[in-house]
C-alpha cells in the first residue's frame, strides 16, 4: 500500500474496506470488526467537520475520526465523497502520511486502522489512531499560557521534519499542532494528515513553505480575534527551528 515498514493487512468485505496496522491489534489483543464495533458505538458526530470521539481497547485510548465535509460540499453531503479508487479515498492518504512519519520517528499519532464504505460512485470514510490526549492544540494553549523560545522552534523544526520526511500537510495550522505540557519530553506533535500529499523527500530550507505560510495566517488570525500569545518575535523563533530543522 506505501513504502511503510508498519506490518498491514487489509480486510475487503461486501460492506468496508479495512486497512489496520498488524502490530498494533495485537498490541491491542482484538481483531479488525471488534475494534470497529467499539469505534462505531462511539461515532463521533457526523455532522461536525474534524469531531473525534474516544474510545479504549485494552485500556489503551484511540481517537476515531469520521471524514465529514467542509466548506461548499457541506452544504449538499456531510460525509460522502466520489470514489477514485482506493488509494485516493481520504483515510488511505492519511493512513500513507502517518505510516511515513511514524517510520521516520516523528511525533504524530501511531495509525491503527482505516476504513471506507463504498455504496455506487460514493463512500464515507474512517480513521483509528492512538489518541494523543493530555495533549492541548496550540490555539487552546496560546490562549492561556505563552511558549518558550525553544518551544516555538521546536514548532518549526517538526514542520520542517514532516517536510523533509516527504510528507506535505495540507493544512498545517495553529489547531493540528498539539503540546503536552504534563510531558517531561517539549515533545510537539502533528494531527490530521487529510489531504496530505506524499512526495519526493524536501530538502530546501526555504521559508516559503506553503505549510509554514498557512501556519503563520493561523496564529496571525488567533492573535486578532482571540488575542493569543504570539508575536512577531516567536515567528521568528518558528522560523530559525524551520531553518535549522
Amino acid at each position: 500500500m506505501n513504502r511503510s515498514s508498519i506490518r498491514q493487512k487489509e480486510v475487503v468485505s461486501e460492506h468496508a474496506h479495512i486497512v489496520y496496522n498488524e502490530q498494533a491489534l495485537a498490541d491491542l489483543n482484538v481483531e479488525p470488526d471488534a475494534l470497529w464495533s467499539h469505534a462505531d458505538a462511539v461515532s463521533p458526530d457526523r455532522g461536525a467537520r474534524g469531531t473525534v470521539a474516544f474510545f479504549s481497547v485494552a485500556e489503551r485510548e484511540l481517537a476515531f475520526k469520521h471524514y465529514c465535509r467542509g466548506g461548499f460540499p457541506a452544504r449538499f453531503t456531510h460525509d460522502h465523497y466520489f470514489f477514485y479508487g482506493t488509494r485516493h479515498t481520504r483515510p488511505w492518504v492519511e493512513w500513507r502520511a502517518l505510516c511515513i512519519l511514524s517510520d521516520a520517528g516523528l511525533p504524530v499519532p501511531e495509525p491503527v486502522s482505516a476504513r471506507y464504505k463504498k455504496k455506487g460512485l460514493l463512500y464515507t470514510a474512517d480513521l483509528i489512531t492512538v489518541s494523543l490526549r493530555p495533549a492541548y492544540s496550540l490555539s487552546e494553549y496560546l490562549s492561556a499560557h505563552s511558549l518558550s523560545r525553544e518551544m516555538w522552534r521546536a514548532i518549526g523544526a517538526v514542520a520542517r521534519a514532516v517536510n523533509v520526511a516527504g510528507v506535505r500537510h495540507a493544512d498545517l495550522n495553529a489547531h493540528n499542532i498539539l503540546l503536552n505540557p504534563e510531558s517531561n519530553s517539549d515533545e510537539v506533535a502533528v494531527v490530521d494528515f487529510d489531504r496530505a500529499s506524499v512526495g519526493n523527500k524536501y530538502t530546501s530550507g526555504h521559508t516559503s513553505d506553503k505549510a509554514l505560510a498557512r501556519l503563520r495566517h493561523s496564529l496571525d488570525k488567533l492573535h486578532t480575534q482571540n488575542n493569543i500569545n504570539f508575536t512577531p518575535d516567536e515567528w521568528r523563533d518558528v522560523v530559525a527551528g524551520y531553518r535549522a530543522g
